[in-house]
């Protein structure tokens, strides 16, 4: 899913975006009692690992493959884990995690442990706070990777991701809806 909003901004408009807060989003999760179900039963005790991708323009450039979707979760989420990764020019600065373990700075920012089905006590709503260095900018990038598990329980799905794009200047929220086996953005506000 694509939003495409184009504009031109002189200084003055630069300026006003500067002082308002340019790209800081809050992320709205709202979470269905079972997520991330890989069976026709509601198997509800599996973590959704989330990666929140602040993308750049030089980022997105060198990354054609990630902001127009044809890289999946299951590609994602198998570079992520690679020690010689074809994604290694993205900051891990830039990449916001929702996973578990500790802190590990040289692949990306742990923001908080995995999305948890609400039936296995995992909250219906989850708000993560993000900032985008380049909001606004036509060729910088939002993009959003869940890591649903295959029919097997094994891998991850070939789900695309959420690629927002330019991410929105100002303060936003972007809300998600999370279901057993997918998810939409459902508003930028």
């Amino acid at each position: 899913m694509k939003m495409r909003v184009f504009g031109h901004c002189g200084f003055a408009g630069a300026l006003l975006l500067a002082l308002t807060g340019c790209g800081n989003y809050t992320i709205t999760f709202e979470l269905d009692d079972v997520i991330n179900g890989y069976t026709g039963a509601d198997i509800p005790n599996e973590p959704l690992p989330v990666d929140i991708v602040v993308m750049t323009k030089d980022e997105t450039e060198r990354y054609p493959e990630i902001v127009e979707g044809r890289m999946g979760a299951d590609e994602w989420f198998h570079a992520r884990t690679d020690e010689l990764t074809k994604i290694s020019g993205i900051s891990p600065d830039h990449i916001f995690a929702l996973r578990d373990g500790g802190p590990a700075p040289q692949r990306d920012r742990r923001v908080r442990e995995t999305l948890l089905s609400p039936r296995n006590g995992g909250p219906r709503t989850v708000q993560i706070k993000i900032k985008h260095p380049q909001a606004g900018s036509s060729k910088a990038a939002l993009v959003i990777y869940a890591g649903f598990k295959d029919e097997t329980g094994r891998g991850y799905r070939k789900t695309p991701p959420i690629v927002i794009q330019p991410p929105p200047a100002g303060k936003k929220e972007i809300v998600i809806d999370v279901s057993k086996r997918s998810w939409a953005k459902r508003a930028v506000r």
